[in-house]
């Protein structure tokens, strides 16, 4: 997903720096930030419910303190952390490409795109 993004990202920046903007490359751009949308809401159902699973882990091992429910425990925080983390890749990615559909369709209409 990661790469998929930087790919992305790159192809439309290089559009941007050569003015070439249009509006099909906007629409296939508003595309992918659905797509990635869509990525981005599984992603936070799916952390969300780790968090959770993490925090009853943990009330377990308060109430009943032992070798399995420890190993419960930092098996789910071994798996929330990168949960998490690629969350966030997702969660930025997307402000981002927001930011970039805006300087597309800035292009578009010829406004400045520096101005705010």
């Amino acid at each position: 997903m990661k790469q998929f993004i930087l790919q992305h990202e790159q192809r439309i920046e290089q559009v941007l720096r050569s003015n070439g903007g249009s509006e099909a490359l906007r629409a296939y751009h508003e595309r992918q930030i659905g797509y990635l949308q869509a990525e981005r809401f599984a992603h936070l159902l799916v952390t969300l419910a780790f968090a959770v699973f993490t925090l009853a882990a943990f009330g377990v091992c308060l109430l009943q303190p032992g070798i399995a429910t420890g190993a419960l425990l930092l098996l789910l925080l071994a798996l929330l952390v990168p949960y998490v983390f690629h969350y966030y890749l997702l969660e930025n990615s997307v402000q981002r490409w927001y930011g970039i559909a805006r300087q597309l369709e800035q292009l578009e209409l010829g406004v400045d795109r520096r101005s705010p």
